[in-house]
């Protein structure tokens, strides 16, 4: 599991007045569930973004277990991330055409990494999440079940931190209720920090610390105490 620390983070675009997002310093310890709320346009995303390395942040400090990746490079980001974050999006992001196993075993074969012990892992991942029938295509499948495959796939590597952006908000409540227990059971299961950006009170609701962000800037903190240490 990872451990997030971020300091004097300032991320500005051009036509804004304000910085997108703001934070002097925030640190979430490893192993910790944390969910991330906020309006539209308060700093989520970009958030996600940065953390994930996905966008790189021109300044200040953002920490993974002792990693600093605002010092790497873009394929050194991309490397990292491949190997320790697992993430979960809205618009799952799966290609049609292709089966759950292969939905989840993708990002794997283009890394080179798909051995028969990872193959393995997809197998049971997906096992897990409640899907039998791993070779039914992606097309086929519900949006509850497609959204426990892109589960099985973030998981595939073992990351250190689970991140998953807005995650049941494209599902109906029952679907959306089973992908929360889903990722909280997981994350219990494999050890991981989990962050979670959601509008979803049901879920966020169930997680240890919830974080809220106004105008790039963290608004509230139910773990300021850690935060403090």
């Amino acid at each position: 599991m990872l451990s997030l620390t971020l300091a004097d983070i300032s991320v500005s675009y051009p036509g804004l007045a304000t910085p997108a997002l703001d934070i002097g310093r925030l640190a979430i310890p490893a192993g910790t569930h944390v969910a991330i709320t906020g309006a539209s346009g308060s700093g989520k995303s970009t958030f996600v973004n940065i953390v994930t390395g996905l966008e790189r942040a021109r300044q200040g400090r953002i920490d993974w277990s002792g990693m600093d990746i605002v010092k790497f490079s873009e394929s050194r980001r991309d490397r990292w991330r491949a190997e320790n974050v697992g993430l979960v999006m809205q618009d799952f992001h799966l290609f049609p055409g292709l089966s759950a196993l292969e939905n989840a075993l993708l990002p794997a074969r283009l890394a080179g990494a798909a051995s028969a012990k990872i193959i393995g892992r997809a197998h049971d991942l997906l096992k897990r999440t409640g899907l039998d029938r791993p070779e039914q295509r992606i097309e086929t499948m519900s949006r509850g079940e497609m959204q426990r495959v892109a589960v099985a796939r973030a998981l595939l590597r073992t990351p250190g931190v689970i991140i998953a952006d807005e995650p049941t908000a494209s599902l109906d409540v029952e679907s959306g209720e089973a992908v929360g227990t889903l990722l909280l059971e997981l994350a219990n299961q494999e050890k991981s920090t989990l962050i979670v950006v959601s509008h979803d009170v049901r879920l966020t609701d169930r997680l240890q610390r919830k974080i809220t962000f106004n105008l790039g800037q963290i608004m509230s903190d139910t773990g300021v105490v850690e935060r403090a240490a």
